[in-house]
């Protein structure tokens, strides 16, 4: 993970990914090679700080989301969305993942 990231491992769903902190709404735009879905500031930790995830949409045609959005990596449905994911060694805290009953795509992480 970079300097500005956390790993993340969400309970129930293989893979893990890092994650940065949102900054207010907004997340970073930069995103592994070949990812062409957007980062959107879906997570939440039990402290409240919220983080960034690269959502998108389960295919059973496709592994890493309907139109490749994932690049390498595998795109995992929890809870109505799609959430992408990397192969990588125990990169650290594991989450349990429960939508939040808002609007939008909001997602929170409980310890």
């Amino acid at each position: 993970c970079e300097s500005d990231e956390q790993a993340i491992q969400v309970q129930g769903v293989s893979g893990n990914f890092c994650s940065p902190k949102c900054s207010g709404s907004s997340c970073p735009s930069d995103v592994p090679d070949g990812v062409t879905a957007t980062p959107q500031c879906a997570l939440r930790s039990p402290t409240g700080d919220s983080f960034c995830a690269l959502l998108c949409t389960p295919s059973t045609w496709r592994g890493n989301g309907a139109n490749g959005e994932c690049g390498t990596g595998t795109c995992q449905a929890i809870q109505g969305v799609g959430l992408c994911t990397y192969t990588a060694a125990n990169l650290g805290v594991t989450f349990e993942f429960v939508a939040l009953p808002i609007g939008t795509t909001n997602l929170i992480l409980v310890v």
